[in-house]
């Protein structure tokens, strides 16, 4: 896990999970595990990184796109296909991207360094400041598109 800090003050902590995709997002991720809840038990998926992510800010939206490679720990125990698989995979990384983005923001921490983004679109320090990004940082708006890509499929764990 990690620590998070607004400014001075720690603001709470991150665990193990929620660091790693604080680190996917900033583009400092390499490779991790993932326990995926799946019909009422939980997946241990191997993650690669694929590329950097695309990030961008407009008008109060922070946009981040992750392209990850996955590899399931035991494919021949999971009666799915790729697609389901894939669909849920990528909806668990959003909706924790999300969580974990508006739960740091709502406690003044911009662990995903999105001002970073944002103070590229204003001409001048002065409109920067006076924009006041650290106290609007909850408002954000969010927006992660993850895409995950089986490495095997559960149906033929040989490489694909």
């Amino acid at each position: 896990g990690s620590a998070v800090f607004a400014g001075d003050r720690m603001a709470g902590v991150l665990s193990g999970q929620h660091t790693m995709l604080v680190l996917m997002a900033n583009g400092t991720f390499q490779t991790g595990h993932l326990r995926l809840p799946w019909k009422g038990t939980e997946l241990d998926m191997a993650l690669y990184v694929v590329g950097k992510p695309k990030r961008s800010w407009q008008a109060g939206t922070f946009t981040c796109e992750i392209t990850l490679e996955a590899d399931l720990e035991h494919p021949a125990q999971v009666e799915a296909d790729s697609e389901e698989l894939i669909a849920a995979a990528e909806s668990y990384l959003e909706e924790e991207l999300e969580q974990v983005f508006r739960a740091t923001a709502a406690a003044g921490a911009d662990v995903f360094s999105v001002g970073r983004d944002a103070i590229c679109t204003f001409r001048s320090w002065d409109s920067w400041r006076a924009y006041g990004f650290a106290r609007r940082l909850k408002e954000v708006e969010p927006d992660f598109r993850v895409k995950v890509k089986l490495s095997h499929s559960p149906k033929d764990p040989a490489l694909e």
